[in-house]
């Protein structure tokens, strides 16, 4: 786990400000966001599919929409890192860190083992094409 995961999940004595998908707010679908973002990544277009999903989530976050935020930065971070995009996977995987973090909310199970989950694939992709 890096250092910046590290950090935020033991931050005050083990309460981060990390809450899990399940219990964020339920404003908006992430369907609509994946639906435009997942087929740029099978086309081939890394760069566009990394612009989109950081702009939806950002509107995600601006609407409260925390948990939606979430999920597309991790579906796409997942499909970035499977498609071999390590540097824009890996960004979109701290920016869904900075999100957890403007929560504000304190550190559970469900969202360690989302966090833990990310990193864990993020290395096995690395390890795959290094």
């Amino acid at each position: 786990m890096n250092s910046v995961a590290v950090r935020l999940l033991h931050r005050g004595g083990g309460v981060g400000r990390v809450q899990a998908i399940r219990n964020m707010s339920s404003k908006g679908s992430p369907d609509k966001a994946l639906a435009s973002i997942l087929p740029l990544i099978s086309n081939g277009q890394a760069y566009e599919a990394h612009q989109k999903a950081r702009t939806f989530a950002s509107r995600y976050v601006k609407a409260g929409a925390f948990g939606t935020a979430v999920q597309v930065l991790f579906q796409s971070a997942k499909e970035l890192l499977k498609a071999g995009h390590a540097g824009s996977g890996s960004d979109l995987g701290v920016y869904m860190i900075d999100v957890y973090y403007d929560m504000d909310q304190g550190v559970n199970d469900t969202s360690r083992g989302i966090i833990r989950s990310n990193l864990a694939f993020r290395s096995l992709i690395m390890a795959k094409i290094s």
